[in-house]
């Protein structure tokens, strides 16, 4: 097996991966895709990347939701972003999204903030 830095021009090899969905929000000047290849096969990813992610959703009801969405598209629009990635604990915001963006794709599995450990 070989660890390596995937270089920007290999991340279509991501599709497939954890990482397939992410593609089209990695920023090529400042993200670094660490693989795992085991006879040129990736076996594994991780990414460490500075994204614009908008998290914490919490609305009442469909109306403050609207109102929250027309505040962050004017926040995301100011600073040039086409696709963010959010999380969807709440079942309104993943019916919004899901109604909203036919095309929205899922990103597998739970969200932590953590330390990584020495080992």
């Amino acid at each position: 097996m070989t660890t390596r830095i995937l270089p920007p021009e290999e991340w279509g090899r991501l599709e497939g991966t954890y990482l397939g969905p992410a593609q089209s929000v990695l920023q090529t000047d400042s993200c670094t895709v660490v693989v795992v290849e085991d006879a040129g096969e990736i076996v594994g990813t991780w990414a460490l990347l500075p994204m614009w992610h908008v998290e914490g959703f919490s609305a009442k009801n469909g109306a403050v939701l609207r109102a929250l969405v027309r505040g962050m598209k004017a926040e995301t629009d100011a600073r040039g972003l086409g696709k963010v990635i959010t999380g969807a604990a709440d079942p309104l915001i993943d019916q919004f999204v899901r109604r909203v963006d036919p095309e929205a794709q899922v990103m597998p599995g739970i969200q932590y903030v953590w330390t990584l450990p020495t080992f």
